[in-house]
């Protein structure tokens, strides 16, 4: 086989992870699409880079210089090669794209992170002092240490915690709660008593709620009638009054509010929900905690996508899925207020619901593995199933789907997957879906 041929398959091999990668990111909150489909690709994208991986020097010279147009999807795919190599020293090859300051700059970040989440090794932890000590790289190199679960670095993220700046505290004490590191509480508990921005607060309630830490219930109590503290928390700690979330909502009202709302799933918060539809920053993700509550089988169409990593003006390259338009869940109040009067004997105020039934470990996993709740809830509820239902999947929502779906079983139907033929809902049309 010629050299030119060899190159020729590799490029291939690139190109194909990398349209993989792209659409395999619009389909983690697309309501049309199932958990399985993720798990396909992710199938099919691991295969392309074996392929690349086995092509040796060559593969790694054709990788090397797709890196120099910085598209994210590119970086995603050379930088899982590069992880399944022999050096972490060649991460450096692809965070100094992370330093460009323009419109990818964000796609370009969560294209490395998942790359990291994907593929880091244990193996390499006595090695990554360079990029830990890389401001840019750093924070998601911190980010696939927790949702790995990669224990042995957990010493080194202690050491970090106590010299690092407030806006790196929140990934080092997220990651040192999801590697379960006890030794860590000490830590926290100083930094409790400190802490004024709600934010850390909130992380640091979380990470001892993880660890076990008995006494933060009480703080999390104590602190619930002024809510500037950690309202997700509050709803993973006890049964915190929906009023008081509503309270907290009205005072600050912040992306976690929202969260907290629909994991606490009372029909009260109905109200308060609807009214954010129409808000600019909010409204997406009030309509996803009005679905995790109801499961209401409700679709709109819209112009162009809202994936987690905000893609270009053409994001998948697939002509048939292009055509077929864009769907979301409704941001009306109307369709939503015509789907719960159709019914509304079965939304009790004080009651708790998930997809609308009661809340248990079935509901809430099949919530957790349903692509159409956004991605900010199903992290909550992925920690809610370990906490609250004694089911920890050891990995996160955006992390490789068939792991997912490996650790998560519950008896039940499976996750809700919407079809735009049948869940189109207009006002009028609502009532009788």
């Amino acid at each position: 086989m010629t050299e030119a041929l060899r190159r020729s398959i590799y490029r291939e091999h690139l190109e194909e992870c990398a349209m993989l990668y792209e659409r395999r990111q619009l389909c983690l909150e697309d309501p049309e699409s199932a958990l399985e489909d993720i798990a396909e690709h992710d199938a099919r994208m691991d295969a392309h880079i074996d392929g690349l991986v086995l092509g040796r020097e060559l593969a790694l010279e054709v990788c090397l210089e797709a890196l120099e147009d910085g598209d994210p999807t590119t970086i995603h795919a050379v930088t899982r090669v590069l992880l399944r190599g022999p050096e972490v020293a060649s991460l450096a090859l692809t965070s100094s794209s992370l330093a460009i300051d323009d419109e990818d700059q964000h796609r370009r970040r969560a294209a490395l992170a998942s790359a990291l989440a994907f593929e880091l090794r244990p193996a390499w932890v006595t090695e990554l002092g360079p990029a830990l000590d890389d401001p840019e790289l750093a924070p998601l190199v911190i980010r696939a240490l927790g949702a790995r679960r990669i224990r042995p670095a957990a010493p080194v993220l202690r050491a970090k915690l106590a010299h690092a700046k407030e806006h790196e505290l929140l990934g080092l004490i997220w990651a040192l709660g999801e590697m379960r590191d006890h030794t860590a509480l000490p830590f926290f508990h100083q930094l409790l008593g400190h802490a004024d921005d709600p934010q850390l607060w909130s992380a640091l309630a979380l990470a001892c709620l993880k660890l076990g830490d008995t006494q933060i219930v009480g703080l999390l109590r104590s602190g619930a009638a002024l809510s500037t503290w950690s309202p997700i928390g509050q709803v993973l700690g006890f049964e915190v009054p929906f009023g008081w979330l509503l309270d907290a909502l009205e005072m600050d009202l912040r992306a976690d509010m929202v969260t907290a709302l629909a994991l606490r799933g009372d029909p009260g918060c109905f109200a308060a929900l609807l009214e954010l539809l129409d808000h600019e920053r909010y409204g997406r993700l009030a309509a996803g905690a009005l679905f995790a509550i109801t499961g209401a089988p409700l679709l709109a169409d819209v112009d162009e996508p809202d994936p987690i990593d905000d893609p270009g003006e053409d994001p998948d390259p697939d002509p048939d899925i292009r055509d077929a338009g864009w769907v979301e869940l409704p941001r009306d109040p109307a369709v939503w207020r015509s789907w719960i009067a159709a019914d509304p004997q079965r939304w009790l105020v004080g009651q708790r619901y998930r997809l609308g039934a009661s809340i248990d470990r079935g509901a809430t996993a099949r919530a957790a593995l349903c692509c159409a709740v956004p991605l900010e809830i199903r992290e909550a509820l992925f920690d809610e199933l370990a906490l609250c239902h004694g089911l920890d999947p050891r990995v996160r929502p955006d992390g490789l789907a068939q792991r997912q779906l490996d650790a998560i079983h519950y008896e039940g139907p499976p996750p809700p997957v919407l079809d735009r033929k049948l869940h189109r809902a207009t006002p009028d049309q609502a009532g009788a879906a």
